[in-house]
């Protein structure tokens, strides 16, 4: 079953009732977890605030910057934590030493593992909010495994997140694990997200998921040269030890300026090719070109006459000179840039 597929399922059922999310995530983790260990590219563990919007930064960043994203949602005051003491199919494993540590926190405790999410409005607003990506198999909304230190006499209980992406039936609590916002183990990777956000923030920031995903959707062929770019970005900043806002200022400002001034002329120029057209004619002909595309137009309308032809070479010209300015790696942060609000 394509992740996609567990998305819809998921979200039909959180819909019904949204209160029982993460049993519903643990009937499709096993299926989630086969198709996410075989998927090539770069994937993302991003956990947000629900109550932050600005939270939704990193989910903008990683959307850039991996091909899958899986969502950890999280609130300070509405999260829920569930598990079920009777389940034995479940194993808790790590450092032996650790696990005896935590155990230990609460008197006459035992480890139980189970999950933790965000409570009933939040998870069917989350939802709301990426669905078109969960649909295009980018992203998916999952629980946080969590391992608990429990005594369920006294009712005291301690938490400690575990390795998402283990095995379904294992919960594998590392004591270096962190809940920082992007789930990433190695310091570099870590340091690099940083200064990738430092970097992209400021361009990012702003823009509704809806419109930043129909962008990262629509323009997904641009996104291997703008991540190459980005990894040029990176050897700049750490070779020159260039803070982000002189970076900005001084590198990527200057390009977006120039796909501007660029855009400003294309669309200028087939503004002023186009004005003499009759509106009867223009309309057919986008019409034509937005069904059939640009070559198939040009052959069922060449009987129009000269004047009909002049108007599809106006309109081939124009695709052709912003598929060029296209060719531009920061194109696209050019794009999302110029739809915030």
């Amino acid at each position: 079953m394509r992740i996609s597929e567990i998305g819809k399922n998921l979200f039909e059922l959180v819909k019904k009732n949204s209160h029982d999310f993460s049993p519903y995530y643990n009937l499709y983790e096993k299926d989630f977890l086969k198709e996410f260990n075989a998927m090539n590219g770069i994937k993302n563990d991003v956990r947000i605030n629900t109550k932050d919007k600005n939270d939704y930064d990193s989910i903008r960043i990683s959307l850039l910057t991996s091909d899958f994203t899986s969502v950890f949602p999280y609130h300070t005051s509405k999260y829920l934590y569930t598990f079920d003491p009777e389940a034995n199919d479940r194993k808790i494993i790590g450092e032996h030493k650790y696990l005896e540590k935590i155990i230990n926190e609460i008197p006459g405790a035992n480890l139980y593992p189970g999950y933790g999410s965000v409570s009933e409005e939040l998870i069917e607003e989350t939802f709301n909010d990426f669905y078109p990506l969960i649909e295009c198999n980018k992203l998916l909304i999952r629980p946080e495994k969590i391992v608990f230190s429990a005594n369920l006499e006294s009712g005291k209980v301690m938490v400690h997140p575990a390795d998402a992406n283990g095995e379904a039936n294992e919960w594998k609590v590392n004591k270096d694990n962190s809940n920082s916002l992007l789930l990433i183990d190695k310091y570099r990777a870590i340091n690099n997200a940083k200064k990738l956000s430092e970097i992209l923030i400021p361009y990012i920031s702003g823009i509704s998921i809806k419109e930043y995903s129909k962008i990262i959707l629509d323009e997904e062929d641009l996104l291997s040269s703008f991540r190459l770019q980005l990894k040029n970005y990176l050897k700049i900043v750490e070779s020159n030890n260039i803070n982000a806002l002189e970076f900005r200022n001084d590198v990527i400002d200057p390009k977006l300026d120039l796909i501007n001034r660029k855009f400003k002329v294309i669309t200028n120029n087939h503004r002023l090719k186009v004005a003499g057209a009759t509106i009867g004619t223009s309309t057919l002909m986008l019409l034509s070109i937005s069904q059939l595309g640009i070559a198939a137009a040009l052959s069922q309308f060449i009987g129009f006459g000269l004047g009909t032809v002049g108007f599809l070479k106006t309109e081939t010209d124009y695709h052709e000179n912003i598929d060029k300015l296209k060719d531009i790696p920061e194109y696209l942060l050019w794009k999302i840039k110029n739809h915030r609000k």
